[in-house]
């Protein structure tokens, strides 16, 4: 075998000297790091998140004084922690600062904050995960006013955000809570 070696030309002879190289060092890597290989695991468990969808279907159209749309909004907890859940209520205002709307809340809702076109309302029980508040309300109202008043509407939408809150965080009582998130505390 080495006549049959030494008469091959000098680079496939270096060529083949250089792959049995790497093939021993290779395996001789290959031994070594499984030898010397160590793991380490963590001892991690989930932790609770905090998600909710906004419950509200499109809305669209023509609104006029005295006319009614229908606007129930809700929250869905979908994450995996205990919140409290409140909806902000935006309104366009005419006047001296009157909503445009009126609606008629459900039970379980508590108003903690009103200013000038915009109402916040909290649900008064803890919302657990994949828990449904129930709507805010079934319809809105566009409050009876002059043409005029009503002309000098720049804008005839409704907004809604939702918020979730961590009862860890904003204990459970809704009014505390908000008071809390709106002071920026």
């Amino acid at each position: 075998m080495r006549e049959k070696f030494k008469k091959l030309k000098k680079t496939t002879q270096a060529v083949i000297i250089l792959a049995v190289v790497l093939s021993i060092s290779i395996v001789v890597y290959a031994a070594v790091s499984a030898l010397l290989t160590k793991t380490w695991k963590s001892d991690l468990t989930k932790g609770d998140i905090m998600e909710f969808e906004l419950n509200q279907s499109e809305v669209s159209g023509t609104i006029t004084p005295g006319e009614s749309v229908a606007i129930s909004p809700s929250i869905t907890n979908t994450g995996t922690k205990d919140c409290l859940a409140f909806i902000k209520v935006s309104m366009p205002v005419y006047g001296s600062g009157t909503n445009a709307y009126s609606f008629t809340v459900a039970s379980g809702w508590t108003k903690v904050s009103e200013n000038s076109g915009v109402i916040v309302y909290g649900y008064s029980d803890v919302l657990e995960s994949d828990v449904d508040t129930g709507s805010l309300c079934d319809s809105m109202t566009m409050v009876d006013m002059t043409a005029s008043e009503f002309n000098g509407l720049a804008d005839v939408n409704i907004e809604l955000t939702g918020y979730l809150a961590d009862c860890d965080e904003y204990g459970t009582d809704v009014s505390a809570a908000w008071s809390k998130i709106d002071g920026g505390d």
